[in-house]
Formats: C-alpha cells, structure tokens, sequence
C-alpha cells in the first residue's frame, strides 16, 4: 500500500498556524486594552522646534529656537536661528505649570541642548557647539561647527563647574547625551 503523506499535509498546517495563533496572541492581557493614551499640547509648547525633553528635579528641560531671533521678520536673521535651553516647573500631576524661561547659564551665541540629567551624581550633561573666538557671531564659515558635551552641577540653587566632557574633540561632534539612571 502506498501512503499519500501530502494530502493531509495542507489541512496539518492550517491546524498548526491556527493553533500557535490561539494561544500566542491573548489580546484580553494587552497592555493596550487596559489603558488609554492621550497627547496633547503642554503649556509650554510653542509653533517651533522644540525637543529634547528631560525631567531634571521639579522641572522639565528642553530645547527649542530662541525667542528673540524668532520675534524677528529679517529673513537673513531668521537664517541664523540657534537653539536655547528652557526650562518649565512641573507640578505632582507631571503637568507643566507657568512660563517656560530661558536657562542663562547655559546660552551661548550658537545652539544650546539637548540635555540629559543624572540623579545619581546630580550632573547635568549639556550639549553645545563649539564656541570659535576668532569668528564670532559667524559659527559656520567654514559650514562645520561641531558639538561638545558640557558637565554642569548645581550649587546653591545655580548652575556651576560647567566642566568638558573628555571625550570631547573639536575635530568631531560628540554630543545628544544620554545617561541611565544609575549613572
């Protein structure tokens, strides 16, 4: 008697997808049937770029183009638009309440942030362009301005020993840091 082993094998394999489909797709236990997402604007936002948020103490950090160059109807001006820090407090429900301000100590003429905090050590990692003193207030003539990492602490309330990273190179950018939350 000779066997037919391929005529039973299409309705093996249906059985086999349906049964591994059955029991590894338990959509009841989805992490996303129990709980909805809503986004919405924060007070803070505004119509530009703004990015690069973090949580640092009670306030949120991020990084958006500075409100006096955008104010601005120059078109060459308006060119020339670099990123600051700005800061919002944030309150227990982890809504931003208030203004958003400007960080001082961390503005320089070019672009200021992303960040990126550290709980452990209280350091906070800042990224900026390289600052070229022979050409200020013209950052790109050469079209390459790379970045850098800063290191900054707090004492007394401000923000102090703003130190390099060392692994810092003006012949390439290092920047967009990123830190855990065990340092």
């Amino acid at each position: 008697m000779k066997s037919r082993p391929l005529k039973h094998s299409p309705f093996l394999i249906i059985l086999l997808f349906w049964a591994s489909s059955a029991f590894t797709q338990n959509t009841n236990n989805s992490i996303f049937d129990q709980s909805t997402v809503k986004i919405s604007p924060i007070s803070t936002n505004s119509i530009h770029s703004d990015f690069g948020p973090a949580i640092v103490q009670d306030s949120l950090y991020f990084t958006t183009f500075n409100d006096k160059l955008v104010e601005k109807s120059d078109n060459k001006l308006r060119k020339k638009e670099y990123y600051d820090l700005y800061k919002a407090v944030v309150d227990k429900q982890g809504n931003t309440i208030g203004e958003r301000i400007p960080i001082n100590e961390f503005i320089t003429h070019y672009n200021d942030g992303p960040v990126s905090w550290c709980t452990k050590t209280g350091e906070l990692f800042i990224t900026q362009n390289y600052e070229d003193q022979s050409a200020k207030l013209k950052p790109f003539q050469n079209e390459i301005n790379h970045l850098r990492i800063m290191i900054a602490k707090q004492i007394n309330g401000r923000w102090d020993q703003l130190v390099a990273f060392p692994y810092n190179n003006p012949e390439y950018s290092v920047g967009h840091p990123a830190i855990t939350e065990s340092g």
